[in-house]
């Protein structure tokens, strides 16, 4: 496994297997307790300060698909429209709202995206809002067409199904007390979504947890039969008294982000086969908000929800402010950005 951040207070380690990083992790503790015997064992573990990527132009990556051979698009959770970047970072390459075939809709607060049988299926949250008030709004699930992403993504996209609502097999797949908290609280909050080799959906929440805000975190595996879900299994994953901020199928398995019901905390990729329990990967840097896993071929992307960090803005009193409050009062762009992690799993 080979993965590259720089953030302060965090050893970077490029790493070519799990035990390697079990290596790096041990390290980090030993070089304080032992300096000498850290510099001693130090060649085992490669160390990197790669430099993060930055896209500009949206603060939240809450979702992401591969598009094109280079390219991404993005959902965030604060608007409905979907947002074409390189992979690489950069300046936003072009905006597609989804008002033109979900007119007059609230924020369907998008939460997980995927590749499938030709499209792109999006999800929302299919929960209450930060009020614990109803947001019905958010109870949709639908696939769009692949958009022409050629000259830098002059194209439409379309919508290809119907529009799902899988708020009531949600919520009788949890403890009934979830349906009347904020998402926050251990209210129902997907955040998650893949598909299985057979075509069934894989429904991941953040929230709730087994016991609430604590306990192991809940997928729902639903079947797709004659235009009408049906929930066939559900598993409980020890994460770490954690939930799930995304699941994205790979060759041999499914990957998977753990972070917390509420706000901040760390985060951890794991890997995951749909049988016994998850085996983790790496920690993610202190500082990094991840939400979204993106498989470009040959590397992978993590990608941060950033709308709650501060970020520098000389309009603000003590010259900070939140990065979606720059974007929504048209502060400077170069602030307004989400960051990306590369790694190779």
């Amino acid at each position: 496994m080979r993965i590259g951040a720089h953030n302060a207070g965090y050893t970077q380690c490029l790493i070519n297997s799990v035990r390697k990083l079990e290596c790096c992790k041990s390290l980090n503790l030993l070089r304080f307790l032992s300096p000498l015997l850290f510099w001693f064992l130090l060649p085992g573990c490669e160390l990197s300060k790669e430099s993060d990527l930055s896209f500009y132009g949206v603060c939240d990556g809450s979702a992401a698909v591969r598009v094109g051979r280079q390219q991404i698009l993005v959902a965030s959770d604060e608007a409905n429209a979907l947002y074409l970047f390189n992979s690489q970072g950069g300046d936003l390459q072009k905006s597609y709202s989804l008002e033109e075939f979900l007119p007059n809709r609230a924020e369907m607060d998008i939460e997980a995206g995927v590749l499938h049988d030709g499209g792109v299926w999006w999800i929302g949250s299919h929960g209450l809002d930060a009020n614990a008030d109803t947001a019905p709004n958010r109870n949709v699930l639908f696939k769009i067409g692949l958009p022409d992403v050629d000259n830098r993504g002059n194209g439409k996209v379309e919508l290809l199904s119907e529009l799902y609502d899988l708020s009531e097999l949600i919520q009788n797949s949890v403890d009934d007390s979830a349906r009347k908290l904020a998402p926050k609280k251990g209210g129902i909050n997907v955040e998650g979504m893949s598909f299985t080799i057979n075509g069934d959906l894989l429904v991941a929440l953040r929230s709730p947890l087994s016991n609430g805000t604590s306990g192991s975190a809940t997928i729902i595996q639903l079947a797709l039969k004659n235009n009408e879900f049906k929930v066939v299994d559900t598993f409980q994953l020890a994460l770490g008294n954690r939930g799930i901020r995304d699941l994205v199928i790979t060759d041999n398995g499914y990957l998977l982000i753990a972070g917390g019901v509420a706000s901040g905390g760390r985060f951890t990729v794991y890997r995951w086969n749909l049988a016994g329990q998850p085996v983790e990967l790496f920690e993610v840097p202190e500082g990094f908000n991840a939400e979204a896993l993106v498989d470009m071929g040959q590397e992978w992307l993590l990608l941060s929800d950033d709308g709650k960090v501060a970020r520098v803005d000389n309009d603000a009193e003590d010259g900070y402010r939140d990065c979606e409050d720059i974007e929504t009062t048209g502060g400077a762009r170069s602030n307004v950005y989400f960051r990306g992690l590369r790694f190779v799993p």
